[in-house]
């Protein structure tokens, strides 16, 4: 039963829509013992259309009641669920800590030299949805190295690989262990040396960001400022 949400606070509004948004991911994303939806309507549902990341996130918080009609029909799915300058997530701890209900925007950096300030892109790389403890779902999670190239997916992100307070992924290395002091900063990568005359393995590195997904299409507060990111 719905509680009367004219009795909380803003805040406990926030996180009431949030669950609502996270159960409906969690519960879209749910699969038999052969792998089959559960709740085949509702998972094919996040990525029909030719949905990408983004749009699936949006359209679950919008079935779940978590965002009104008329802000679904306003926010732009790519810009508008996550941005840049939203909360930054640093290491594996943080990001274990981040409610369900958030919205998770992965943007490319650029890493440069430390005395001068990371480029950011200010459009996300990837977008998923919290679900709790330490879970995620989205659609077209290939991208992250632990998922898979298409359909609506909750999964487990101890599996991401950090480094020096970015998330880091090479097609390269999918579900291989690596080294972490073994990786180096140049041309704006981290690159793993290969020894033996291999090929060395290059390392996207991204910055992540939350934001609940009940606040959706809010005015980011410095939009791009990679000063505010370090």
């Amino acid at each position: 039963m719905e509680p009367n949400l004219s009795n909380l606070t803003p805040e406990q509004r926030s996180e009431y829509y949030c669950n609502q948004a996270a159960d409906y991911a969690r519960r879209s994303a749910e699969r038999d013992s052969n792998g089959k939806p559960l709740n085949k309507k509702e998972n094919e549902s996040l990525t029909s259309k030719g949905n990408v990341c983004w749009d699936a996130v949006k359209d679950c918080a919008f079935k779940a009641g978590a965002i009104s009609k008329n802000r679904y029909k306003s926010v732009d799915a790519k810009t508008d669920l996550v941005a840049s300058s939203d909360r930054r997530i640093n290491n594996a701890n943080e990001l274990r800590n981040v409610p369900p209900g958030h919205t998770l925007g992965f943007f490319e950096a650029e890493v440069a030299k430390s005395t001068e300030p990371p480029r950011i892109a200010t459009k996300p790389f990837h977008v998923m949805l919290t679900t709790g403890d330490n879970k995620a779902a989205g659609h077209k999670n290939g991208c992250l190295e632990i998922g898979n190239p298409s359909g609506w997916e909750e999964l487990d992100l101890s599996q991401l690989k950090w480094h020096k307070g970015y998330f880091i992924a090479s097609p390269e290395a999918k579900g291989k262990e690596i080294d972490l002091s073994r990786l180096t900063e140049q041309n704006g990568h981290f690159i793993l040396a290969e020894p033996n005359n291999k090929k060395d393995v290059y390392y996207k590195a991204f910055v992540v960001t939350h934001r609940p997904i009940s606040e959706a299409g809010k005015q980011p507060s410095n939009e791009a400022s990679t000063s505010a990111q370090m």
